[in-house]
């Protein structure tokens, strides 16, 4: 590509006597973190290739918070360890859904997407969570998950089950407090955070259904019982 300096004269002329025809919208009601605006894009979006949900909350929402999504799942530790990119926003949904559920312990109103609508746009510009305790949260969390845990444990049937990474990394999460250094804490217990979390994935019902029944798993109720199962088990850990 080139900077407009570096384009011909001819070139330059014909941009600028170009028209460019510009709706500006805005939603002054309902109230309700800029549906409308989802909705018209989702509609405009039909006609051409189509746009994933994350795909449409990245397009409406400008603010740091998705400049800080999207940074993140470009961490290249995301394929190495995991075999995932962010060509269509699959990682960087999976990091938006990781801080609204560790927030939100599990719990959301109506469908995933709308949560995760809602979610991205109180937060646009962090507002409700600072960067540096959404840094913080992600960084060290994220490097327990990496160092602890590899591709094998979130593939149970031949493909990684997303849900179960998501659930193991809030329940990581859950237990910072306790964990003085994350690199000793891993190195010290590796080989017990691998027992536990096979333990916890062959032995208990609860966990073993939601690893099988993909429709149940991103039911509120399922998530947070999975997710406060697993918090306590790795908080026997060390």
């Amino acid at each position: 590509g080139k900077t407009f300096d570096q384009l011909t004269e001819d070139q330059k002329k014909r941009i600028q006597n170009t028209y460019l025809y510009i709706v500006n919208l805005k939603q002054t009601s309902p109230d309700d973190n800029n549906s409308s605006m989802y909705l018209v894009f989702e509609r405009i979006n039909t006609g051409s290739t189509r746009l994933n949900p994350q795909q449409i909350r990245l397009c409406i929402s400008h603010g740091k918070y998705s400049k800080f999504l999207c940074e993140k799942a470009l961490n290249p530790e995301w394929t190495n360890s995991f075999g995932i990119n962010d060509k269509s926003g699959t990682i960087s949904e999976l990091i938006l859904r990781f801080i609204s559920l560790y927030y939100s312990k599990g719990y959301y109103k109506g469908s995933m997407k709308t949560f995760l609508d809602k979610s991205i746009k109180e937060n646009d510009n962090f507002e409700i969570h600072s960067e540096t305790e959404i840094t913080k949260l992600y960084e060290e969390s994220f490097y327990i998950l990496c160092n602890a845990f590899t591709l094998k444990d979130f593939t149970p049937n031949k493909t990684i089950n997303g849900y179960l990474l998501l659930v193991t990394w809030i329940a990581v999460a859950n237990i910072l407090p306790k964990i003085k250094n994350k690199e000793i804490w891993v190195l010290s217990n590796k080989e017990e955070i691998q027992k536990v979390f096979s333990r916890s994935c062959s032995d208990n019902r609860d966990v073993a259904s939601f690893i099988q029944d993909t429709r149940r798993a991103s039911k509120t109720e399922t998530l947070q019982n999975i997710i406060s199962i697993m918090t306590n088990e790795f908080d026997k850990i060390g």
